[in-house]
């Protein structure tokens, strides 16, 4: 018993290297650049300054573009269920679902449901949309079949409201994860309760693929496996900085007037 406790010890702390590189395969151009995201499939979804959306293949073609009637920058673009888009204008207080073909808008205010001010959004799996709350400083799940809040968590137990700074409000894997720039990356369950603070290095920038937590750590991506906080490491370009999103092999580089496109290549290649 007490040698595969030691084992298990072991394998929490590996670190691993690949020697492999990055290279750039392609730059695509678009003007005023605001976000990008990568849904579940590799395909990119990019938005504007001004609100405006497009969806891309994992290699870069245009697929489908979208314009919205708020003419207004968005605070987040959601797009971790295949079937779904989620667009949050902070200022409006407005979410805005669209399907997969960038189509068929239903918006919603959160002001119509008693929510307070809410700083960021984090929609779930069964089509949910958890909400961070500020002025309650309460994570809070708004049903939108139903148009109602259905659950309630307050965060004064886990973070102190005067120094938290919200970078992202993610949900993946059915696990609510509050990134802060200050105080780290937290946990929650699928019903908002708090499980732990990840043991993670500090990041400008967090990405989520699959089941490993990434940041770009210099001339390195670090990734961190979620469950078992197996870390391993992969070569970026020198001088690569800025946000960036991975998707299997291919790295997007996030600029103000496009993205570059980068795959990885083993030793062999």
């Amino acid at each position: 018993m007490k040698n595969w406790s030691f084992t298990v010890l072991l394998l929490v702390f590996v670190h691993v290297v690949c020697q492999g590189q990055y290279k750039v395969v392609r730059t695509v151009e678009w003007k005023d650049l605001d976000q990008l995201e990568l849904d579940g499939k590799g395909a990119i979804y990019v938005t504007k300054q001004n609100g405006n959306l497009a969806k891309f293949t994992s290699t870069g073609d245009l697929l489908l573009e979208y314009s919205p009637t708020i003419n207004d920058q968005v605070h987040q673009l959601v797009v971790n269920n295949q079937f779904k888009v989620y667009l949050f204008y902070q200022d409006f207080q407005r979410a805005v679902i669209l399907n997969r073909y960038l189509s068929d808008p239903v918006q919603y205010s959160f002001a119509d449901y008693g929510l307070g001010f809410v700083s960021d959004i984090a929609p779930d799996l069964q089509q949910n949309i958890w909400v961070l709350d500020i002025s309650e400083f309460s994570l809070k799940l708004f049903d939108p079949r139903r148009n109602l809040v259905v659950e309630t968590k307050s965060m004064s137990k886990v973070l102190k409201q005067k120094s938290n700074n919200v970078q992202r409000l993610i949900n993946h894997q059915n696990r609510t994860y509050w990134i802060d720039q200050s105080a780290g990356v937290f946990v929650f369950d699928n019903l908002g309760n708090y499980l732990f603070k990840l043991d993670v290095l500090p990041g400008f920038d967090y990405g989520f693929y699959k089941d490993e937590i990434y940041s770009l750590q210099g001339d390195k991506i670090v990734f961190v496996n979620l469950y078992t906080g197996i870390e391993r490491v992969r070569n970026v370009p020198e001088g690569l900085s800025g946000k960036i999103r991975v998707h299997e092999d291919r790295l997007y580089l996030i600029q103000p007037n496009g993205f570059q496109i980068y795959q990885y290549l083993s030793p062999e290649n």
